[in-house]
């Protein structure tokens, strides 16, 4: 019981190191556990382009990042502090419906995958490297409104 004390106490910076790793690595661990997909910003359009009411685009960004950021034309906005309590919207949404998940860069969204599949969703893609890529590739945003000052 001794040796073990002083190996801790000896190693702890390392096994710290160790658990904040594993930590900050579960959502990557739990989307492959749970075989959540990535979908690129250019399939993504494709879908939006075909209009196919078999694609909903979930956007789970914050209400304050909403108000500040475009969001994808025709996206749904569920922030993702909301997805526990709005389960039952959400699996009305996507029964016979592809969900695409969407926040600003793709790491939110993977999480928000796996409680969705935790749930029993099972057809849902994260949009890889999220706002930030779609942004960037030009594909069409709504506009922000912009709230004018009195003057």
């Amino acid at each position: 019981m001794i040796e073990i004390t002083k190996f801790l106490q000896q190693h702890s910076i390392y096994i710290l190191t160790g658990f904040l790793f594993l930590w900050m690595a579960r959502t990557r661990i739990l989307a492959r556990g749970y075989r959540l997909e990535n979908i690129c910003s250019r399939d993504a359009f494709q879908l939006l382009q075909k209009r196919s009411a078999r694609t909903v685009f979930l956007d789970i960004r914050t209400k304050w990042e909403l108000e500040r950021e475009p969001r994808i034309k025709k996206s749904i906005s569920i922030p993702l502090s909301e997805l526990s309590t709005r389960m039952d919207e959400i699996k009305q949404l996507s029964s016979e419906k592809r969900l695409i998940l969407v926040c600003r860069s793709g790491n939110r969204a993977k999480g928000a995958g796996v409680k969705l599949k935790r749930a029993g969703i099972s057809d849902i893609y994260v949009l890889h490297g999220g706002m930030l890529s779609w942004k960037n590739a030009n594909y069409p945003v709504t506009k922000i409104k912009t709230k004018s000052k009195p003057g």
